[in-house]
């Protein structure tokens, strides 16, 4: 079995300028159509996935509002990558952890490891 463990899911909607412009940077480096690269979803994934060979993927969270000052808080990237749950021969997924939620996000951690699932509203 072959699996990829650092993986991304995403959509252009709430993508910073800053991301698109990475995506857009890396996208010639690599002689892509950029925007191919702006939707990274799970079905697109999966296909990408069956055409390489790979069995399963870790679903990682991306901190948009740390690493690219987007407008997705960790607690909305959780609950999109909780989505991947319902392709659990695909995926696994890895929640992402807000340390500026503290207390919370320790509350939000026994929650995730309890109930199997990435979603907040799991916790």
């Amino acid at each position: 079995m072959i699996i990829d463990v650092h993986c991304h899911v995403w959509e252009e909607k709430p993508m910073s300028p800053e991301l698109k412009q990475i995506l857009i940077e890396v996208s010639k480096r690599f002689g892509l159509n950029p925007k191919i690269m702006m939707e990274e979803t799970s079905k697109r994934l999966i296909r990408e996935m069956d055409e390489a060979g790979i069995d399963r993927a870790v679903i990682v969270a991306v901190g948009y509002k740390f690493a690219y000052k987007g407008d997705v808080s960790f607690k909305d990237y959780n609950n999109y990558v909780a989505e991947i749950e319902k392709y659990p021969d695909s995926f696994i997924s890895l929640c992402g952890i807000d340390p500026q939620r503290r207390k919370a996000a320790i509350k939000r951690s026994a929650g995730w490891a309890s109930s199997g699932s990435c979603s907040e509203n799991h916790c």
